[in-house]
Parts: structure tokens; C-alpha cells; sequence
């Protein structure tokens, strides 16, 4: 059972590392500014079950706009406090669940706080890029999840094998 275990995270940490990789080289190739986020983008969004990133992946891009357009409003009036950037997650994570039905709003929040702490004197401009390099960490972790699994491991049902250990 652990060998099972190691088998499909060693699949998942392949396919996230591989897309970390690829969306790094890709945002720095275009001189986007922090290329950092779409690593962390591709990272964060690769799932276990590649069907369940390909399922995600246009309410995670959704999500994205949500945290960038709260980041850019709420920056006109808040400030950049910890307690600020608190508020925006909160807001921008409701928004994306009212939105996207729990597509991941974690991504919404993420980002709406990153422009909340961090966006200097021009918040769209700061949004926009985020934006940018977030998509390409979604769409890379969308693309590699198209990408047949190297083993077909099914995962035991861990409820299965108590009942068995009982019987």
C-alpha cells in the first residue's frame, strides 16, 4: 500500500515538477516580470487525478480574473496592511465561490492579495501581470494533465481495507 502511495505521488510531483518547469521558462522567455508565479500557479493546480485539473481549469482561470479585478478595486482603497489583504482574500475568495462553485478559490484569493501587498504605484499594471503569468501556470498544468498517466494505479479505497482488516 505505501509502494501504491509513492507510485501516484511520485506521478503527481512529476507532472507538477515538469509543469513548474515549463511555465517558468515559458513567462520568463516572454520577460514577464516575476516568472516566479507561474511556477507557483502550476504547482498549485496540479491535482492528483489529471482529469480533475483538465475539469478545473477554465473556473481556475475565471477565478484568477476574479482575485486580479479585486486586487486592482480593493487597492484603491485599502491599504497594504496584513488586515487589508485579509479582507481582499476573504472578498475575493466569496466572489470566486459565487462564481465558480468552488472552482478554486484559492487562486482568486492568492492573487488578490499578492496585488493588495505588493503593487506599488500602479495596481493594474502589477494585476495584469500576475494575470498573465498565473494563466500560463494554469494552462501548462492543464496541458501536461492531457498527457496519458506513465502507470494506471488505482487508488485503494483506504475504507475497503479496514472493512477487510475487521472481516
Amino acid at each position: 500500500m505505501r509502494w501504491q502511495k509513492l507510485q501516484i505521488g511520485g506521478q503527481l510531483a512529476g507532472r507538477a515538477a515538469l509543469g513548474a518547469g515549463i511555465s517558468f521558462a515559458i513567462a520568463r522567455a516572454l520577460n514577464l516580470d516575476s516568472p516566479i508565479f507561474a511556477l507557483i500557479a502550476s504547482v498549485i493546480v496540479t491535482d492528483r487525478d489529471p482529469a480533475e485539473t483538465r475539469k478545473l481549469a477554465i473556473r481556475r482561470v475565471i477565478s484568477t480574473a476574479i482575485g486580479a479585478a479585486c486586487g486592482v478595486v480593493l487597492a484603491q482603497v485599502l491599504g497594504q496592511s496584513s488586515w487589508e489583504a485579509a479582507i481582499a482574500i476573504f472578498v475575493a475568495m466569496m466572489l470566486s465561490i459565487a462564481v465558480t462553485q468552488l472552482g478554486d478559490p484559492k487562486l482568486a484569493a492568492y492573487l488578490a492579495a499578492l496585488i493588495i501587498i505588493n503593487y506599488g504605484d500602479n495596481p493594474f499594471h502589477y494585476a495584469f501581470y500576475r494575470f498573465v503569468e498565473t494563466v500560463i501556470g494554469i494552462v501548462v498544468a492543464w496541458a501536461i494533465s492531457l498527457v496519458p498517466k506513465l502507470l494506471d494505479i488505482e487508488e485503494e479505497d483506504e475504507n475497503k481495507d479496514q472493512d477487510e482488516k475487521k472481516a
